[in-house]
């Protein structure tokens, strides 16, 4: 099992629809990418950390490749590019 984790920070100033604009279109890939095993996407605790979190996992690297490159997450991505200022992620066996 593959899984990928990305947490970002969003610039301050971001408007609350851009980021539900975000959020639904997010939810919206495992009806679009059926590589995914499992995914979970949600706004941070507003705790000092992340702002937002993204958790996925797929069978193998290829699958995980299959959602890095897929239009519509592409179309996901463009909908905060520019709009956050810190990005973390990392993918691991597990």
């Amino acid at each position: 099992m593959i899984n990928h984790v990305v947490l970002l920070r969003f610039a301050e100033g971001i408007e609350p629809e851009r980021v539900a604009e975000f959020t639904a279109a997010l939810r919206a890939l495992p009806a679009a990418i059926a590589e995914m095993r499992t995914y979970a996407v949600g706004t941070g605790l507003h705790d000092g950390n992340w702002d937002f979190g993204i958790a996925a996992s797929f069978d193998s690297v290829e699958d995980w490749k299959v959602y890095d490159t897929h239009p519509a997450h592409n179309a996901a991505r463009a909908i905060v590019a520019g709009h956050f200022v810190d990005r973390s992620a990392a993918q691991f066996i597990g």
